[in-house]
């Protein structure tokens, strides 16, 4: 398993890449669907979250399990004392790797292909990928604090989400108040962990791996917490056809015939070639599950999980409340 810290064209640092190799191991962390587009997510055979699609694909539903289970295993103080005296930047590298070693040792979760940890950074009041990393194609996060301990599940309204993707919570904070008591403490010391996240295409939205204490300390105080997202990705490089490449170069004779000025500029002109001629890298984010989720079973646990939800039936019918 290999830890690589990653950067932009620009040389903004982006983040982590953690490269794994095929590993003969099953992965404890894994996704299931199937053609009625229910999803299923677990670790270590027990389910984190269920979720489906409505009839219409204006949204979606996320069903949490609500059970206490722990992927990582609980930041100490000495992890957190590790990083005082850090500027931003440093504690950000400090914390992505500590969650990809963490994650490595114990879930084995990277079997499947290559895994971002990327930071963000609050701008106009939502989280936005640190930096100016435009390689790295990963939406917008907010948080919605009114509802992101909502006790039931959680309706996903895709016509609403004006370009950003909202956090959402996989269980409640109430066993765990001496933990959101001392986190509550570190972040009054500005010493506050980060709160590991996961973006889901199949939600298109972000759910809470680790972390829910801190968030809820973060909440108490009014402040917003740091922020790293881990995503599989996959690599697309792309260039100009030579049609478009043409194009280009046509646009640019001509640019240089009425403009003699342009013609001396050689920083534009390289840069304008350049755009025809190289190959830019993106990287996309993506998801892996196996079609091999029974309806019936995924009906069952559904039914089992929203016994107290008002919106029992509209989930398991697939309808948007």
């Amino acid at each position: 398993m290999k830890l690589e810290h990653i950067q932009s064209d620009t040389g903004t640092w982006m983040g982590v890449k953690i490269k794994a190799p095929k590993l003969l191991k099953k992965s404890l962390f894994s996704f299931q669907s199937n053609r009625q587009k229910q999803i299923r997510c677990q670790f270590k055979d027990k389910t984190l979250f269920l979720g489906n699609l409505v009839n219409a694909d204006e949204g979606c539903w996320l069903i949490p399990s609500h059970d206490t289970i722990n992927l990582l295993p609980a930041i100490t103080s000495q992890d957190i004392q590790a990083t005082i005296k850090k500027d931003n930047i440093s504690r950000l590298r400090g914390w992505c790797s500590y969650f990809g070693k963490k994650l490595t040792e114990t879930t084995h979760v990277f079997d499947q292909t290559d895994w971002y940890l990327a930071p963000y950074q609050v701008r106009c009041g939502s989280y936005e990928l640190l930096g100016t990393n435009q390689q790295l194609r990963l939406p917008p996060l907010y948080i919605n604090k009114n509802t992101i301990f909502n006790k039931h599940s959680h309706w996903i309204d895709w016509e609403s989400s004006n370009g950003s993707c909202e956090l959402f919570t996989l269980r409640s904070t109430m066993t765990s108040k001496a933990r959101v008591k001392w986190y509550t403490k570190c972040a009054q010391q500005g010493l506050l962990p980060p709160i590991l996240v996961i973006y889901v295409r199949f939600f298109d939205a972000y759910i809470i791996l680790d972390g829910h204490c801190r968030l809820e300390a973060a909440l108490r105080l009014n402040i917003s917490p740091d922020i790293i997202s881990i995503s599989p990705c996959q690599n697309t490089v792309y260039s100009l056809t030579k049609e478009q490449r043409l194009s280009m170069l046509h646009n640019l004779k001509n640019k240089m015939i009425k403009r003699p000025d342009k013609a001396q500029d050689t920083a534009w002109v390289n840069s304008v070639l350049l755009s025809c001629f190289a190959k830019t890298e993106y990287i996309h984010p993506t998801m892996f599950a196996t079609c091999n989720l029974d309806p019936e079973q995924w009906h069952y646990e559904t039914k089992s999980l929203t016994s107290r939800d008002p919106n029992q039936t509209l989930i398991l019918k697939g309808i948007a409340p």
